[in-house]
């Protein structure tokens, strides 16, 4: 049964999806593949005020846009120009072959370079791009992580990142190993945030039972609507 109002408003270029609902704050997502713009608000907020948050918002919007449709579109061949994603933005690709230094850097606030030996090929390239990936989760996850084991009174032996088909994240609970997908790196911080929540929260209770689903609600209340983001553009690649 729905249990939303829905209308369709115009900012500036923009045309967003409007859904009223029974929701205390309003919430902004793009959705996959086309990066169609949704805001959820609540049932008796004015208008005029959902629309001067959008335009206050609309920077961000156009950037997240872009990096969705970057992940449904991926280039194979990664050449300079092309569009790729970190921590949920758009980036234009500025490849450069060089014979030593090979790796990846942000330069400004909308381009990221690509270094690559002579003459590399797409999955070169590919592996290139990955490896700069995995060493930036490895500096974002340690102060994420100390954050949610404190907020939830347990603590990771081991935190590792490799690509999975189908799941962002798993636990071994024996070993208190938490394994990431690595494609949360092209996911926004707080999809990557609730990952590692999730997972720590499985050390206290194994099941997706009404004890866990309590648990995420008392540290990480918005947590449905950041599983919800995740749902709605899984995984792209095999690990």
């Amino acid at each position: 049964m729905k249990t939303f109002q829905e209308t369709t408003i115009l900012v500036e270029d923009l045309e967003v999806t409007l859904r009223r609902r029974p929701v205390r704050t309003l919430r902004v997502v793009i959705r996959p593949p086309d990066g169609r713009v949704l805001a959820s608000a609540p049932l008796l907020m004015p208008e005029t005020a959902i629309r001067a948050f959008l335009s206050e918002k609309l920077p961000w919007i156009r950037r997240h846009r872009g990096a969705v449709r970057a992940r449904e579109r991926p280039s194979s061949d990664l050449e300079s120009g092309d569009t790729v994603s970190w921590l949920g933005r758009a980036y234009r690709l500025s490849v450069r072959e060089r014979g030593r230094g090979i790796g990846a850097r942000l330069a400004g606030p909308d381009t990221l370079e690509l270094f690559v030996p002579p003459g590399a090929g797409p999955e070169g390239r590919r592996a290139i791009l990955d490896g700069w990936y995995r060493e930036r989760l490895k500096e974002l996850i340690p102060p994420l992580g100390a954050k949610w084991e404190t907020a939830l009174g347990v603590r990771a032996a081991e935190w590792g990142i490799k690509r999975m088909k189908t799941r962002w994240g798993t636990c071994n609970i024996r070993a208190r190993r938490v394994w990431l997908n690595l494609e949360l790196a092209t996911r926004p911080p707080e999809c990557l945030e609730y990952v590692i929540a999730h997972e720590l929260a499985h050390l206290i209770e194994r099941n997706h039972n009404a004890r866990f689903h309590a648990i995420l609600d008392r540290v990480l209340p918005d947590w449905r609507e950041r599983r919800e983001d995740l749902r709605r553009n899984p995984p792209a690649r095999d690990g």
